[in-house]
């Protein structure tokens, strides 16, 4: 990773019942749903870890590398 630049965690449908969320490869988190609202749901879920996971490692970006006073 180069300053500044933030990998995004990637969200899949498996089309069997599961929203993944992956990273690099690695799956990092999972839901499971039986119907198509309840699949609705879990796609809004992982979309708003998303937004997190970037808000966090976009803060520690900066922390990371501001110059400290």
């Amino acid at each position: 990773m180069t300053q500044g630049t933030i990998t995004r965690p990637r969200v899949t449908d498996n089309g069997r019942g599961a929203v993944i969320v992956t990273f690099e490869g690695r799956q990092i988190r999972l839901w499971t749903y039986q119907a198509h609202e309840s699949r609705r749901k879990k796609m809004m879920y992982a979309r708003e870890f998303i937004e997190g996971w970037i808000e966090g490692n976009q803060r520690s970006l900066r922390k990371t590398f501001l110059p400290s006073h």
